[in-house]
Protein backbone atom coordinates (compact mmCIF):
# COMPACT_ATOMS: atom_id res chain seq x y z
CA UNK A 1 0.00 0.00 0.00
CA UNK A 2 2.68 2.37 0.82
CA UNK A 3 4.10 1.96 -3.14
CA UNK A 4 0.59 3.71 -4.04
CA UNK A 5 0.79 6.42 -1.23
CA UNK A 6 4.40 7.64 -2.56
CA UNK A 7 2.77 7.70 -6.44
CA UNK A 8 -0.12 9.40 -5.59
CA UNK A 9 1.71 12.13 -3.31
CA UNK A 10 3.12 13.53 -6.23
CA UNK A 11 -0.51 15.21 -7.85
CA UNK A 12 -0.57 17.13 -4.29
CA UNK A 13 3.16 18.72 -4.95
CA UNK A 14 4.00 22.28 -6.03
CA UNK A 15 6.18 23.23 -8.36
CA UNK A 16 9.59 22.66 -6.76
CA UNK A 17 7.71 21.00 -3.62
CA UNK A 18 9.43 17.71 -1.73
CA UNK A 19 7.72 14.72 0.19
CA UNK A 20 9.39 13.01 2.77
CA UNK A 21 8.28 9.39 4.10
CA UNK A 22 9.63 7.10 6.27
CA UNK A 23 8.85 3.59 4.74
CA UNK A 24 10.04 0.18 4.35
CA UNK A 25 13.17 0.28 1.52
CA UNK A 26 12.21 -3.31 -0.23
CA UNK A 27 10.30 -1.74 -3.18
CA UNK A 28 14.30 -0.79 -4.59
CA UNK A 29 14.30 -4.59 -4.72
CA UNK A 30 11.45 -6.29 -5.15
CA UNK A 31 9.26 -7.28 -8.03
CA UNK A 32 6.17 -5.20 -6.52
CA UNK A 33 7.95 -2.14 -6.80
CA UNK A 34 8.97 -2.33 -10.20
CA UNK A 35 6.55 0.03 -11.58
CA UNK A 36 7.57 2.64 -9.01
CA UNK A 37 11.13 2.13 -9.41
CA UNK A 38 10.10 2.97 -13.02
CA UNK A 39 8.13 6.05 -11.97
CA UNK A 40 10.88 7.24 -9.84
CA UNK A 41 13.79 7.24 -12.47
CA UNK A 42 11.38 8.63 -15.03
CA UNK A 43 11.61 11.92 -12.78
CA UNK A 44 14.52 12.01 -11.24
CA UNK A 45 12.43 11.67 -8.05
CA UNK A 46 14.62 10.27 -4.93
CA UNK A 47 17.04 13.20 -3.43
CA UNK A 48 17.63 11.89 -0.50
CA UNK A 49 17.76 8.69 1.64
CA UNK A 50 18.78 7.70 5.14
CA UNK A 51 18.44 3.43 4.17
CA UNK A 52 18.89 1.37 7.67
CA UNK A 53 19.09 -1.99 5.70
CA UNK A 54 18.57 -4.58 8.53
CA UNK A 55 18.80 -2.20 11.32
CA UNK A 56 15.40 -2.53 13.19
CA UNK A 57 14.11 1.08 14.13
CA UNK A 58 10.68 0.59 15.22
CA UNK A 59 10.58 -1.50 18.57
CA UNK A 60 6.85 -2.29 17.87
CA UNK A 61 6.62 -3.20 14.11
CA UNK A 62 8.98 -6.15 12.21
CA UNK A 63 10.08 -3.78 8.94
CA UNK A 64 12.98 -2.44 7.21
CA UNK A 65 12.78 1.00 6.62
CA UNK A 66 14.68 3.92 5.30
CA UNK A 67 13.64 7.61 5.45
CA UNK A 68 12.98 8.84 1.60
CA UNK A 69 13.28 12.64 0.65
CA UNK A 70 11.18 12.88 -3.05
CA UNK A 71 11.68 16.13 -5.14
CA UNK A 72 10.99 15.99 -9.05
CA UNK A 73 13.79 16.50 -11.41
CA UNK A 74 16.83 16.10 -8.87
CA UNK A 75 20.74 15.67 -10.23
CA UNK A 76 21.46 13.32 -8.45
CA UNK A 77 20.79 10.91 -5.25
CA UNK A 78 22.47 10.82 -2.03
CA UNK A 79 22.42 8.06 0.65
CA UNK A 80 23.68 7.47 3.62
CA UNK A 81 23.84 4.20 5.26
CA UNK A 82 23.99 4.47 8.99
CA UNK A 83 25.02 1.61 11.27
CA UNK A 84 22.74 2.55 14.49
CA UNK A 85 20.08 4.61 15.36
CA UNK A 86 21.92 7.73 15.98
CA UNK A 87 21.84 9.85 13.19
CA UNK A 88 23.79 13.15 14.25
CA UNK A 89 26.96 11.95 11.95
CA UNK A 90 25.69 11.02 8.69
CA UNK A 91 27.80 10.52 5.49
CA UNK A 92 26.23 10.84 2.79
CA UNK A 93 27.42 9.39 -1.10
CA UNK A 94 25.75 9.88 -4.57
CA UNK A 95 24.72 8.58 -7.45
CA UNK A 96 24.43 10.21 -10.32
CA UNK A 97 21.21 10.87 -12.60
CA UNK A 98 22.38 9.65 -16.22
CA UNK A 99 21.30 6.12 -18.78
CA UNK A 100 23.13 4.14 -16.47
CA UNK A 101 21.48 5.06 -13.04
CA UNK A 102 19.29 1.95 -11.47
CA UNK A 103 18.45 0.70 -8.21
CA UNK A 104 20.13 -2.40 -7.93
CA UNK A 105 19.99 -4.16 -4.78
CA UNK A 106 21.11 -1.36 -2.34
CA UNK A 107 22.76 1.90 -2.41
CA UNK A 108 25.83 0.48 -1.41
CA UNK A 109 27.74 1.16 -4.45
CA UNK A 110 31.02 -0.94 -3.45
CA UNK A 111 28.30 -4.29 -3.84
CA UNK A 112 28.01 -2.72 -7.93
CA UNK A 113 31.06 -4.76 -9.30
CA UNK A 114 30.54 -7.80 -7.58
CA UNK A 115 26.75 -8.01 -8.78
CA UNK A 116 28.01 -6.95 -11.73
CA UNK A 117 30.47 -9.85 -12.51
CA UNK A 118 27.51 -12.57 -11.11
CA UNK A 119 25.17 -11.16 -13.43
CA UNK A 120 27.50 -11.46 -16.64
CA UNK A 121 26.74 -15.04 -16.36
CA UNK A 122 23.90 -17.60 -17.57
CA UNK A 123 21.22 -17.58 -14.68
CA UNK A 124 20.20 -20.45 -12.53
CA UNK A 125 16.82 -19.97 -14.86
CA UNK A 126 18.52 -20.82 -17.91
CA UNK A 127 21.09 -23.50 -16.41
CA UNK A 128 18.56 -25.53 -14.71
CA UNK A 129 14.54 -26.32 -14.76
CA UNK A 130 13.69 -23.49 -12.61
CA UNK A 131 13.75 -22.80 -9.24
CA UNK A 132 10.71 -24.29 -7.74
CA UNK A 133 8.92 -24.17 -4.19
CA UNK A 134 7.33 -27.24 -3.41
CA UNK A 135 3.67 -28.14 -2.36
CA UNK A 136 0.93 -26.63 -0.60
CA UNK A 137 -1.13 -28.43 1.23
CA UNK A 138 -5.54 -28.14 2.04
CA UNK A 139 -4.30 -28.31 5.47
CA UNK A 140 -1.28 -29.10 7.16
CA UNK A 141 -3.40 -30.65 10.12
CA UNK A 142 -5.17 -32.93 7.75
CA UNK A 143 -2.58 -33.90 5.03
CA UNK A 144 0.40 -33.76 6.74
CA UNK A 145 1.27 -37.10 8.88
CA UNK A 146 3.36 -38.13 11.04
CA UNK A 147 4.58 -42.37 10.89
CA UNK A 148 5.88 -45.08 8.49
CA UNK A 149 5.77 -47.32 5.78
CA UNK A 150 5.41 -51.28 6.47
CA UNK A 151 4.69 -53.51 3.32
CA UNK A 152 1.54 -51.72 1.61
CA UNK A 153 0.30 -50.02 4.97
CA UNK A 154 1.24 -46.62 6.24
CA UNK A 155 0.71 -46.26 9.66
CA UNK A 156 0.70 -42.80 10.54
CA UNK A 157 -0.58 -40.28 13.08
CA UNK A 158 -3.32 -37.84 12.54
CA UNK A 159 -2.79 -33.89 14.43
CA UNK A 160 -6.65 -33.56 12.46
CA UNK A 161 -8.14 -36.97 13.89
CA UNK A 162 -6.09 -36.79 17.42
CA UNK A 163 -5.32 -40.36 16.85
CA UNK A 164 -3.94 -43.14 14.66
CA UNK A 165 -4.88 -43.85 11.23
CA UNK A 166 -3.59 -47.09 8.25
CA UNK A 167 -4.34 -45.81 4.99
CA UNK A 168 -2.59 -46.95 1.83
CA UNK A 169 1.39 -46.49 0.92
CA UNK A 170 0.64 -45.80 -2.58
CA UNK A 171 -1.58 -42.46 -1.51
CA UNK A 172 1.27 -40.82 0.49
CA UNK A 173 4.94 -39.24 -0.29
CA UNK A 174 7.83 -38.73 2.03
CA UNK A 175 8.02 -34.99 2.94
CA UNK A 176 10.87 -32.43 4.19
CA UNK A 177 9.54 -29.39 5.60
CA UNK A 178 11.87 -26.20 5.72
CA UNK A 179 13.15 -27.02 9.29
CA UNK A 180 14.47 -30.49 8.01
CA UNK A 181 16.64 -29.64 5.12
CA UNK A 182 20.29 -28.77 6.48
CA UNK A 183 23.39 -27.58 5.05
CA UNK A 184 25.19 -30.33 2.97
CA UNK A 185 23.26 -33.23 5.09
CA UNK A 186 21.37 -36.32 3.97
CA UNK A 187 17.79 -35.73 4.37
CA UNK A 188 15.82 -37.31 6.76
CA UNK A 189 12.68 -37.34 7.95
CA UNK A 190 9.08 -39.37 9.51
CA UNK A 191 6.39 -37.02 8.41
CA UNK A 192 4.30 -37.91 4.99
CA UNK A 193 1.97 -35.93 2.75
CA UNK A 194 -1.70 -37.36 2.03
CA UNK A 195 -1.05 -37.26 -2.04
CA UNK A 196 -4.12 -37.94 -4.36
CA UNK A 197 -2.24 -37.43 -7.71
CA UNK A 198 -0.96 -39.51 -10.51
CA UNK A 199 0.93 -39.00 -13.12
CA UNK A 200 -1.27 -39.49 -16.81
CA UNK A 201 -0.27 -40.61 -20.35
CA UNK A 202 0.99 -37.26 -21.36
CA UNK A 203 3.48 -37.01 -18.03
CA UNK A 204 1.27 -34.11 -16.55
CA UNK A 205 0.25 -34.58 -12.47
CA UNK A 206 -3.29 -34.45 -12.41
CA UNK A 207 -5.51 -35.34 -8.83
CA UNK A 208 -7.49 -38.71 -9.25
CA UNK A 209 -11.31 -38.14 -9.58
CA UNK A 210 -13.18 -39.32 -6.23
CA UNK A 211 -14.83 -42.36 -7.42
CA UNK A 212 -11.03 -43.54 -8.51
CA UNK A 213 -9.88 -42.41 -4.88
CA UNK A 214 -12.33 -44.14 -3.56
CA UNK A 215 -12.24 -47.60 -5.36
CA UNK A 216 -8.20 -47.21 -5.58
CA UNK A 217 -7.56 -46.26 -2.02
CA UNK A 218 -10.55 -47.09 0.03
CA UNK A 219 -8.37 -46.73 3.22
CA UNK A 220 -7.30 -43.28 1.97
CA UNK A 221 -10.52 -42.08 0.75
CA UNK A 222 -12.52 -43.31 4.48
CA UNK A 223 -10.10 -40.86 6.05
CA UNK A 224 -9.85 -37.91 3.82
CA UNK A 225 -13.63 -38.22 3.89
CA UNK A 226 -14.34 -37.29 7.17
CA UNK A 227 -12.60 -33.71 6.52
CA UNK A 228 -15.28 -33.29 3.31
CA UNK A 229 -17.38 -30.36 4.17
CA UNK A 230 -13.94 -28.57 5.91
CA UNK A 231 -12.06 -28.86 2.74
CA UNK A 232 -14.87 -28.04 0.46
CA UNK A 233 -15.30 -24.92 1.96
CA UNK A 234 -11.44 -23.97 1.19
CA UNK A 235 -11.85 -25.10 -2.09
CA UNK A 236 -14.57 -22.51 -2.47
CA UNK A 237 -12.60 -19.64 -0.43
CA UNK A 238 -9.59 -20.14 -2.85
CA UNK A 239 -11.63 -20.43 -6.07
CA UNK A 240 -10.30 -23.81 -7.04
CA UNK A 241 -12.51 -26.63 -8.17
CA UNK A 242 -14.38 -28.08 -5.21
CA UNK A 243 -15.17 -31.71 -6.94
CA UNK A 244 -11.45 -32.39 -6.01
CA UNK A 245 -11.88 -31.39 -2.60
CA UNK A 246 -9.47 -34.20 -1.44
CA UNK A 247 -6.82 -32.97 -3.37
CA UNK A 248 -3.45 -30.71 -2.60
CA UNK A 249 -3.82 -26.84 -2.66
CA UNK A 250 -0.68 -26.82 -5.08
CA UNK A 251 0.72 -30.19 -6.11
CA UNK A 252 3.48 -29.67 -8.38
CA UNK A 253 4.32 -31.80 -11.50
CA UNK A 254 5.46 -35.31 -9.97
CA UNK A 255 8.99 -35.15 -11.63
CA UNK A 256 9.98 -32.45 -9.78
CA UNK A 257 10.54 -34.23 -6.62
CA UNK A 258 11.42 -38.00 -8.38
CA UNK A 259 14.74 -36.78 -9.54
CA UNK A 260 18.23 -35.62 -8.01
CA UNK A 261 17.91 -32.53 -6.97
CA UNK A 262 19.28 -29.61 -4.97
CA UNK A 263 17.26 -28.23 -2.34
CA UNK A 264 17.04 -25.39 0.49
CA UNK A 265 14.68 -23.71 3.25
CA UNK A 266 13.08 -20.70 1.87
CA UNK A 267 14.13 -18.67 4.88
CA UNK A 268 17.55 -18.81 6.47
CA UNK A 269 20.48 -17.13 8.10
CA UNK A 270 22.97 -18.73 5.90
CA UNK A 271 22.87 -20.98 2.42
CA UNK A 272 21.35 -24.40 3.93
CA UNK A 273 21.74 -26.52 0.30
CA UNK A 274 21.90 -29.83 0.32
CA UNK A 275 21.43 -32.76 -2.18
CA UNK A 276 18.44 -35.31 -2.13
CA UNK A 277 18.23 -37.87 -4.95
CA UNK A 278 14.72 -37.84 -5.67
CA UNK A 279 13.63 -39.38 -2.05
CA UNK A 280 11.81 -36.85 -0.79
CA UNK A 281 9.08 -34.30 -1.37
CA UNK A 282 9.03 -31.21 -0.35
CA UNK A 283 6.14 -28.14 1.06
CA UNK A 284 5.75 -24.99 1.01
CA UNK A 285 8.82 -23.65 3.04
CA UNK A 286 11.87 -25.79 0.54
CA UNK A 287 12.93 -25.06 -3.09
CA UNK A 288 13.96 -26.96 -5.58
CA UNK A 289 16.70 -26.24 -7.98
CA UNK A 290 16.91 -29.44 -10.49
CA UNK A 291 18.36 -30.32 -14.12
CA UNK A 292 16.36 -29.24 -17.30
CA UNK A 293 14.59 -31.85 -19.03
CA UNK A 294 17.58 -34.01 -21.52
CA UNK A 295 20.11 -31.69 -19.29
CA UNK A 296 22.17 -33.99 -16.72
CA UNK A 297 24.25 -31.40 -15.23
CA UNK A 298 27.04 -32.64 -12.33
CA UNK A 299 24.58 -30.96 -9.27
CA UNK A 300 27.30 -31.82 -6.80
CA UNK A 301 29.86 -29.49 -8.40
CA UNK A 302 27.13 -26.69 -8.13
CA UNK A 303 26.02 -27.63 -4.92
CA UNK A 304 29.13 -26.04 -3.54
CA UNK A 305 28.25 -22.62 -5.35
CA UNK A 306 25.19 -22.09 -3.92
CA UNK A 307 26.53 -22.96 -0.58
CA UNK A 308 29.47 -20.91 -0.81
CA UNK A 309 29.85 -16.90 0.93
CA UNK A 310 29.03 -15.20 -2.62
CA UNK A 311 25.82 -16.85 -3.34
CA UNK A 312 24.92 -15.62 0.17
CA UNK A 313 26.22 -12.24 -0.19
CA UNK A 314 24.14 -11.74 -3.54
CA UNK A 315 20.86 -13.17 -1.47
CA UNK A 316 21.82 -10.49 1.23
CA UNK A 317 21.81 -7.53 -1.43
CA UNK A 318 18.67 -8.69 -3.59
CA UNK A 319 16.73 -10.83 -1.54
CA UNK A 320 13.94 -9.54 1.85
CA UNK A 321 15.63 -9.57 5.23
CA UNK A 322 13.67 -10.59 8.15
CA UNK A 323 14.60 -10.72 12.07
CA UNK A 324 17.98 -11.79 13.16
CA UNK A 325 19.34 -11.46 9.34
CA UNK A 326 17.43 -14.43 8.10
CA UNK A 327 16.52 -14.04 4.54
CA UNK A 328 14.39 -15.63 2.01
CA UNK A 329 15.49 -17.65 -0.52
CA UNK A 330 12.68 -17.84 -2.67
CA UNK A 331 12.43 -18.15 -6.83
CA UNK A 332 13.01 -14.56 -7.38
CA UNK A 333 15.61 -14.52 -5.74
CA UNK A 334 17.85 -17.47 -6.68
CA UNK A 335 16.69 -17.40 -10.49
CA UNK A 336 18.50 -14.17 -11.38
CA UNK A 337 21.85 -15.57 -9.98
CA UNK A 338 24.59 -15.68 -12.53
CA UNK A 339 26.55 -18.89 -12.96
CA UNK A 340 29.81 -19.32 -14.82
CA UNK A 341 30.28 -22.11 -17.41
CA UNK A 342 32.15 -25.28 -15.54
CA UNK A 343 34.98 -26.63 -17.34
CA UNK A 344 35.48 -30.50 -16.95
CA UNK A 345 37.98 -29.81 -14.72
CA UNK A 346 36.51 -27.67 -12.41
CA UNK A 347 33.09 -29.48 -12.22
CA UNK A 348 35.51 -32.82 -11.69
CA UNK A 349 37.28 -30.65 -8.92
CA UNK A 350 34.20 -28.81 -6.88
CA UNK A 351 32.18 -32.41 -7.30
CA UNK A 352 35.29 -34.09 -5.26
CA UNK A 353 35.10 -31.16 -2.60
CA UNK A 354 31.70 -31.21 -2.06
CA UNK A 355 31.76 -35.39 -2.28
CA UNK A 356 34.27 -34.86 0.63
CA UNK A 357 32.06 -32.33 2.68
CA UNK A 358 29.00 -34.86 2.19
CA UNK A 359 31.06 -37.84 3.98
CA UNK A 360 32.73 -35.91 6.31
CA UNK A 361 28.79 -34.48 7.39
CA UNK A 362 27.88 -38.07 7.73
CA UNK A 363 30.48 -38.70 10.27
CA UNK A 364 29.87 -35.69 12.47
CA UNK A 365 33.10 -34.28 11.61
CA UNK A 366 34.41 -30.56 10.44
CA UNK A 367 34.23 -29.32 7.31
CA UNK A 368 35.18 -25.56 8.13
CA UNK A 369 38.39 -26.07 6.19
CA UNK A 370 37.19 -27.85 2.96
CA UNK A 371 34.18 -25.17 2.94
CA UNK A 372 36.71 -22.15 3.11
CA UNK A 373 38.67 -23.77 0.13
CA UNK A 374 35.08 -23.61 -1.65
CA UNK A 375 34.06 -20.38 -1.41
CA UNK A 376 37.92 -19.35 -2.53
CA UNK A 377 37.68 -21.45 -5.32
CA UNK A 378 34.54 -19.63 -6.05
CA UNK A 379 35.71 -16.20 -5.42
CA UNK A 380 37.90 -17.23 -8.60
CA UNK A 381 35.66 -18.70 -10.44
CA UNK A 382 33.93 -15.38 -10.92
CA UNK A 383 37.38 -13.38 -11.41
CA UNK A 384 36.80 -11.20 -7.66
CA UNK A 385 40.01 -9.78 -6.70
CA UNK A 386 41.33 -10.30 -3.46
CA UNK A 387 39.57 -6.79 -2.21
CA UNK A 388 36.52 -7.29 -3.45
CA UNK A 389 36.99 -11.22 -1.87
CA UNK A 390 37.20 -8.97 1.59
CA UNK A 391 34.12 -7.61 1.18
CA UNK A 392 32.46 -10.65 1.49
CA UNK A 393 34.63 -12.32 3.97
CA UNK A 394 36.66 -9.88 6.07
CA UNK A 395 38.64 -13.14 7.66
CA UNK A 396 40.47 -14.26 4.45
CA UNK A 397 43.76 -13.48 4.17
CA UNK A 398 45.36 -13.21 0.74
CA UNK A 399 47.80 -15.96 1.46
CA UNK A 400 44.69 -17.94 1.45
CA UNK A 401 42.85 -16.55 -1.28
CA UNK A 402 46.28 -17.03 -3.68
CA UNK A 403 46.63 -20.39 -2.39
CA UNK A 404 43.85 -21.83 -4.63
CA UNK A 405 43.96 -18.67 -8.19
Amino acid sequence: MYVLFIENSFTLLKKGGCITFINPHRFLISEYGEGLRKFLREKKAIKKVVYFGTEQIFDTATTYTGIFLFKEFSDKLSFALPKSKNLSSLIYFDKIYNSDFNFNFSLDDDSNPIIDKIHQHKRVSEIFGGAFQGIIPMGDDIQVLKGEIKGNIFYGYSNALGKEIEIEKGIVRPLLKGENIQRYTQCKSDIYIFYPHFVDKKGKTKPYTEQQLKSTYPLGYSYISNFKKELKNKKEKYKTNPDYWFSLHRSREQYIFENEKIITPQLQNKPSFTLDNGNFYTDAGGYIIMNAKGRKLNLKSYLGIFNSKLFYYYIKKTSTPYNNNYYYFKTNYIEPFGIPNLSTDLTEKFSQIVECILQTKKENADTSEMENEMDIRVYHLYNLSFEEAKLIDETITEKEFQKFK
